[in-house]
């Protein structure tokens, strides 16, 4: 499972990443050329648009994954260790239903706007949208990844101190 999840993470999902962000930085420097030179580029503001939305959810999927969001942990770090197994399984779990309800409706969102088309590209406005159940369809993942993982690292530990895993 950690080289399936190695490739995915490291390889496709921040390949894509390099690449959204890196036209998204010369989609920039094109709109701010084009005030002051004799050029008119009308769609860079859509395909800004469409890459900045793509670039957070694939970010945030990816900073989930390698567990980098940001967390604060006063609270937390003042608890014994069994209550902050039990808070990290309730975060866990609190996370992946939330998300799978975002993926859910963005979905749904997308299916409704999936007729409308961008007024400069004329491409589908489900490319805008689809992004959200895509990069928390991902989290969904990446969390019952990390559950399972937990889950397993528990049974392991359970049955090195003498124990059977149940």
């Amino acid at each position: 499972m950690k080289k399936a999840e190695y490739i995915l993470i490291d390889v496709i999902l921040a390949g894509l990443l390099k690449i959204i962000g890196s036209v998204l930085v010369a989609d920039i420097l094109l709109q701010i050329a084009a005030r002051y030179l004799p050029i008119r580029v009308t769609w860079t503001d859509e395909i800004g648009r469409l890459l900045f939305v793509w670039f957070s959810m694939l970010a945030t999927a990816m900073a989930y994954a390698k567990n980098q969001h940001l967390s604060i942990d006063y609270f937390y770090l003042k608890f014994g260790k069994r209550v902050q197994t039990v808070l990290d399984y309730f975060s866990l779990i609190l996370v992946m239903v939330s998300s799978a309800v975002l993926t859910y409706t963005g979905f749904q969102v997308q299916q409704v706007v999936s007729q409308q088309r961008s007024p400069i590209l004329k491409i589908s406005m489900s490319c805008f949208y689809m992004a959200v159940p895509v990069g928390f369809g991902f989290v969904v993942l990446f969390s019952i990844v990390t559950l399972l993982d937990r889950i397993t690292a528990k049974d392991k530990d359970h049955i090195e101190e003498g124990g059977e895993a149940v």
